[in-house]
C-alpha cells in the first residue's frame, strides 16, 4: 500500500495552497515508496522537502499531523526566500532643508514680521 494516490496529492495541493498561493508544487514518490519529494517554485526561487509517506497520510486523520507538515512545507519555503538576502530598504524619511541665506521664514534686515502692531 505504498501508493501515491489523488488523496494524497490533494492533501500536499491543499497544504502548499495554505502556506502560499503563488508556490508551484509538484509532487513524487521515492523510488522506494517510503517518501514524498514535494518540489516548490516560486519565481527563479527552488526548494524541495522530502515528507514521510505515512507522516502525510496521519496528516489527513489529524489536524495536529496536518499542522506539522504544513511548517516543514513553510519552512522550506522561507529558506527559499532567505537565500536572497535582505533587500534593502528605502530611505522614505523627509529630510530637513539646510537654511540658506534669504530662507522663506528668516527676512534679513533685522526687522520682525508684519503682524499687527
Amino acid at each position: 500500500m505504498n501508493d501515491f494516490g489523488t488523496t494524497e496529492q490533494e492533501l500536499v495541493r491543499n497544504l502548499v495552497r495554505r502556506v502560499d498561493k503563488h508556490l508551484e508544487h509538484q509532487a513524487k514518490l521515492t523510488p522506494d515508496g517510503e517518501q514524498v519529494v514535494v518540489s516548490l517554485k516560486r519565481g527563479k526561487l527552488k526548494g524541495e522537502v522530502r515528507l514521510p509517506l505515512a507522516s502525510l497520510r496521519e496528516a489527513g486523520d489529524s489536524l495536529a499531523n496536518m499542522e506539522a507538515v504544513r511548517q516543514r512545507i513553510k519552512r522550506t519555503r522561507d529558506g527559499m526566500v532567505a537565500t536572497i538576502g535582505h533587500v534593502p530598504m528605502q530611505k522614505n524619511g523627509i529630510e530637513r532643508a539646510q537654511p540658506s541665506e534669504g530662507s522663506f521664514f528668516f527676512r534679513p534686515g533685522g526687522r520682525q514680521g508684519g503682524g499687527r502692531r
